[in-house]
């Protein structure tokens, strides 16, 4: 199975945080755009929910890999050297 981030996009309308509404989709893009200027090929999948509201915006490296939350557009590069090492680490698929 190849790696893929999952990336929560969910835009709750009314009370409690979402992650979409903390900015998870420009995160989301910020991530394709540094993944495919590294020549990475990793996709990174957009869902609906990832079941950690309050600490969005969150992403998970799959399978098996770590979740990530409380993200901002400054996590990007630090996302793409974790993805590098969850990649180095499974070695040849």
């Amino acid at each position: 199975m190849e790696t893929t981030v999952i990336a929560c996009i969910k835009n709750r309308i009314g009370s409690g945080p979402s992650c979409a509404g903390s900015g998870s989709e420009a995160i989301a893009e910020a991530l394709e755009a540094a993944l495919r200027e590294k020549g990475m090929g990793v996709a990174v999948r957009r869902i609906q929910c990832l079941g950690s509201c309050k600490e969005g915006p969150n992403m998970r490296i799959a399978p098996g890999g770590p979740m990530f939350h409380h993200l901002t557009l400054a996590d990007v590069p630090r996302l793409v050297e974790a993805i590098s090492a969850f990649l180095t680490a499974k070695g040849p698929s």
